[in-house]
């Protein structure tokens, strides 16, 4: 077995089993689309906003307080979002067969950067079923109004989405990794069957390991 490969013998090797490296990489290729096609389920988001926003004010009132109040009332909101006081009404409305805590592992409430906006995320192998829990979730927070400020509106509803792509699976990227496994996999096969033929195939090779000149060639004949 040889302990390294010079550029040539890399090259030779690669030459020698550019099928087999091409045909393993279109396989995976190939097996990444059939799963993500046919096996994986496809996963749709919608998204329902809630304005944060403090009516009360007074002709004292201070716009960086008011401002800093609402982006701590939106955190707070955040956090509301995927507690089990907000999501059993909306498993009950909906007649879901899920606990709160499952529910919530498919739900998303992030502030958008640089204003009063709570965007809430919900995803689900139905693109309806989302749009629903979404909007649930909106309705039954300002219904709720659990800060007990009256400063929380509905400002986008969820809505479905004719041809909607699923966000879940990526084809294109799940078959780009799979080539991509295909590609490292036979690649590595390739080398390292190279690497440990411990058969002399040229003069070179005979001269080398054996430390004898070669003094003749007897071709190969069919």
């Amino acid at each position: 077995m040889q302990d390294t490969m010079n550029f040539t013998q890399i090259f030779e090797a690669l030459k020698k089993g550019w099928k087999f490296i091409l045909g393993v990489t279109i396989l995976f290729a190939l097996l990444a689309a059939a799963i993500s096609y046919f096996l994986l389920t496809p996963v749709y988001k919608s998204e329902a906003t809630l304005l944060v926003n403090q009516e009360t004010r007074t002709s004292k009132s201070n716009d960086a307080v008011d401002l800093q109040t609402n982006l701590q009332s939106i955190t707070t909101y955040a956090s509301i979002a995927k507690l089990p006081d907000t999501l059993l009404p909306v498993i009950d409305k909906l007649n879901l067969n899920v606990l709160p805590e499952d529910l919530a592992k498919d739900i998303d409430a992030t502030a958008v950067q640089n204003s009063t906006l709570l965007t809430i995320t919900v995803e689900n192998p139905s693109q309806k079923r989302a749009v629903d829990i979404a909007n649930e979730i909106t309705k039954t927070m300002v219904e709720k109004n659990s800060l007990d400020l009256n400063n929380l509106k509905v400002a986008s509803k969820a809505r479905v989405i004719r041809n909607a792509k699923p966000v879940e699976p990526t084809p294109l990227i799940n078959i780009g990794i799979g080539a991509a496994l295909g590609l490292l996999l036979s690649l590595f096969y390739v080398l390292a069957k190279a690497l440990m033929d411990v058969s002399l195939k040229t003069s070179e090779q005979v001269e080398r390991e054996i430390g004898v000149s070669v003094i003749g060639n007897i071709p190969y004949i069919k």
